[in-house]
């Protein structure tokens, strides 16, 4: 009677290692897959901040070219009767590339508000990869209690 006991609770014990470790090889697969969620997330916000940091160097380059454009614009206005020097189409052609800068400034001005936005948004996610494991996880361990 007790060797069956035994022989029944070692069967019973065999079983319970054999639930652990399957579980054991979801939960490694599972952060296997967090994991690479995770480096993949990484690898794409530090795409856009690269992005975003060239973004923002051409925003400073162009505006830099409009100041320079508007010092010779105003130096040009300011020296009065030198500025007769200054071929009309030279003065007129800097007229048209002062309004295309403003025009190309105020669209870069948009991109980088969108783009800081954007940066905004995946500095402060509302849920993390994390979270949503452990959501889900709580949320399915109260079936496994009732199996």
């Amino acid at each position: 009677r007790f060797v069956e006991e035994l022989t029944v609770q070692h069967a019973a014990l065999g079983k319970e290692l054999d639930h652990a470790r399957r579980k054991l090889d979801g939960a490694k697969a599972r952060n296997e897959s967090l994991t690479a969620d995770a480096h993949r997330g990484k690898a794409h916000v530090k795409l856009l901040l690269d992005k975003a940091d060239g973004d923002n160097n051409l925003i400073d380059a162009l505006r830099t070219e409009v100041r320079a454009l508007k010092d010779d614009l105003r130096q040009a206005r300011a020296a009065g009767h030198h500025a007769a020097r200054l071929h009309p189409d030279r003065v007129a052609q800097m007229e048209v590339d002062l309004t295309k800068l403003r025009r190309e400034n105020a669209r870069l001005d948009l991109l980088l508000e969108r783009k800081n936005h954007e940066l905004n948004a995946l500095r402060t996610p509302t849920t993390t990869t994390s979270q949503q494991y452990h959501q889900h996880h709580h949320h399915h361990r109260g079936d496994e209690a009732v199996g």
